[in-house]
């Protein structure tokens, strides 16, 4: 190979270090941050009545990752506010917790389902009905956001009776 070949190659082999280095990086996760790491599937909305003034979204997210995922907040334009809950039982009872922060472990997955983790939405801006699609940005921790939009569906069997922890739905 000839000087002036090999000066020829010299971009091309800066161009695939390059690429290689970035490769490296992203495998690792460093170059990344929550939103682009986490995986959303499944997003739904449970269809309610007209005058319900909050409903429920739901999701799966997966973590690819080695290290855990903070889900620090959730917002729709079509809702007056949204936040992140979970649905338990205690003493026969069951009830609606806010929470501030969910994890989604290292190499994992959560699932949002009904009678667990949910997103509600609440006081829609104008009704929602089956077929529609509501948008909802995720944001995480690390300050990114994730928007998502999740189709409103029925759910299976009927609602359960919550109580919403002092929520006012006014």
């Amino acid at each position: 190979m000839t000087v002036s070949a090999v000066s020829k190659l010299r971009p091309v082999a800066m161009a695939i270090f390059a690429v290689g280095l970035i490769s490296a990086l992203v495998g690792s996760g460093a170059a990344l941050a929550g939103g682009d790491r986490v995986e959303i599937t499944d997003p739904w909305v449970r269809s309610a009545p007209p005058a319900m003034k909050m409903h429920a979204a739901y999701l799966v997210l997966m973590n690819p990752t080695g290290q855990a995922i903070d889900l620090v907040g959730a917002e729709s334009p079509q809702y007056k506010m949204a936040e992140l809950h979970l649905s338990k039982v205690e003493g026969g009872i069951a009830t609606m917790v806010k929470q501030d922060l969910i994890s989604v472990p290292a190499n994992g997955k959560l699932a949002f389902v009904p009678g667990s983790f949910h997103i509600m939405l609440m006081h829609p801006r104008k009704p929602i009905e089956a077929g529609d699609t509501v948008d909802i940005t995720l944001t995480f921790a690390d300050g990114t956001s994730v928007p998502v939009k999740a189709p409103v569906r029925r759910a299976h069997g009927g609602p359960k009776k919550m109580h919403h922890g002092g929520h006012k739905m006014n």
